[in-house]
């Protein structure tokens, strides 16, 4: 499993910011649940607001593999300098600095409904003489234009990255130990990193999001033989599962396993039959 050794809960996120986005985290891990068992897939599991917004665990194959998702529902769209964009950034570095085996890996998506916004020259990009790129620095990130993109990024990523860190240190010479990190890092480690970010802008919200989930779930219900009928009750259900486990203390307990979610249709399909029986 990942190891303990920087995970986001050193720094505390927003509050408000977690209660905003929770019903998008559900409605995404209760995604990622169906997408995977439309795919056949027996060995995924997912939970909310642990290690990240939305955690999705495959170890289908010999390496396992973690999915750490954002998930950022606004009305205004986002740029480097936003707030969501870099406390994600700083949260996914966090996460994989140092913290995964050899025997796993591990890939972070950042997925909003709202869209890319051009960068103003304001904080640390006043101090960087070269003038901004024409296209947006996010947009460079997306397209892998690092070395367009990292001589404005990478400066805007290390100062918040220090200030948030500075906050939340009981000794401020311990700054120095991210400090440290932050200069062990080599253009080629930060390509490294971006690599495994996947960026989703303007994707659909939280509506659209359950509209697509429910479409899954009557296909499901036609796989296995389950009434339409009770497809709004799966969904709550599920929905219920994902949000209620988020409390629980150990990590196997959290977790949304995609046999759970097959046992649910399985359950209503046998219900059918047994209705069935009884009044043909």
């Amino acid at each position: 499993m990942i190891k303990e050794v920087l995970q986001t809960d050193q720094i505390n996120t927003d509050a408000d910011s977690s209660i905003k986005g929770i019903g998008l985290q559900k409605i995404r891990a209760a995604e990622r649940l169906l997408r995977a068992l439309l795919e056949n897939k027996r060995a995924v599991f997912c939970t909310i607001e642990h290690v990240d917004d939305v955690l999705e665990v495959d170890v289908e194959q010999e390496t396992t593999n973690y999915t750490a998702e954002q998930n950022k529902s606004y009305s205004t769209d986002f740029s480097m300098n936003s707030h969501e964009v870099k406390n994600s950034l700083r949260i996914f570095f966090d996460n994989w600095y140092g913290t995964v085996e050899a025997s796993e890996s591990i890939r972070f998506v950042f997925y909003t409904n709202t869209n890319i916004k051009k960068e103003n020259k304001v904080g640390v990009l006043k101090d960087i003489e070269e003038s901004l790129p024409e296209e947006p620095l996010l947009q460079l990130l997306c397209d892998k234009k690092y070395k367009e993109a990292f001589p404005f990024v990478l400066p805007i990523f290390k100062k918040y990255y220090l200030e948030q860190h500075k906050k939340h240190i009981a000794n401020e010479e311990d700054i120095e130990l991210y400090e440290k990190i932050l200069d062990s890092m080599t253009e080629e480690k930060w390509e490294k990193f971006f690599d495994l970010i996947e960026w989703n802008f303007g994707k659909p919200n939280e509506i659209e999001v359950r509209e697509n989930v429910e479409k899954s779930v009557g296909e499901i219900c036609l796989k296995y033989g389950v009434n339409q009928k009770y497809a709004s009750i799966v969904v709550a259900q599920m929905l219920d599962m994902i949000e209620s486990r988020k409390f629980e203390g150990d990590f196997l307990c959290r977790i949304v396993h995609v046999g759970e979610i097959k046992s649910l249709f399985l359950e209503f399909a046998q219900e059918a039959k047994i209705q069935e029986k009884l009044d043909p």
